[in-house]
């Protein structure tokens, strides 16, 4: 079974007795890869429109975790320290670490800070929500491109359809659901 049928299948269990209407767009958002997919009611099943996917095998969180920890290095690089760009650093990991958290909370509230302090390293890092979302710009509007193809190819359909499912951890970031929205 595909991933976005099962999203679609598990959220209609849950969601038994309601009317859901017939058709369920699927936005899967998760650490890998973006798929996007029409679910379709067909007598008791739901099953998935081979013809109405789209996505992008190439865009996940992870390229929003890398976007942030590239700004965390410029400011380490502009507070005077060497940049920490070696995976098997004990500070690039830890700073990581922080870095994807910070992510994870600016979905929540409006600003997160942290500091880091090792012998060699001494850091402190504040992002608002506004600046995440700049410094996300290139992912969240390569998604929304794939929302638009989805939409021209899907044409009629896409018009129709009264359910968005926000699955994966990215699709949970705030910008995402309201540059949906603001598409339709």
């Amino acid at each position: 079974i595909e991933e976005p049928v099962a999203a679609g299948i598990a959220f209609l269990e849950e969601k038994k007795g309601s009317d859901l209407g017939n058709e369920i767009l699927v936005f899967d958002w998760g650490g890998g890869t973006l798929d996007i997919a029409l679910v379709e009611r067909r007598g008791d099943e739901w099953i998935l429109n081979h013809d109405h996917l789209e996505g992008d095998l190439e865009l996940g969180g992870e390229d929003i975790d890398d976007s942030m920890m590239a700004v965390a290095e410029d400011r380490l690089l502009q507070n005077g320290h060497s940049a920490v760009t070696d995976a098997y650093d004990r500070d690039y990991s830890q700073i990581y670490r922080r870095v994807v958290e910070t992510k994870k909370l600016l979905s929540k509230k409006g600003s997160h800070s942290f500091n880091h302090a090792t012998g060699n390293c001494q850091f402190s890092f504040a992002c608002s929500r506004e600046e995440f979302e700049s410094v996300i710009i290139k992912q969240t509007t390569q998604a929304m491109q794939c929302v638009v193809r989805w939409k021209e190819r899907a044409g009629e359909k896409g018009q129709s359809i009264r359910n968005v499912l926000l699955v994966g951890g990215t699709s949970q970031i705030p910008v995402v659901s309201r540059y949906l929205k603001d598409l339709g």
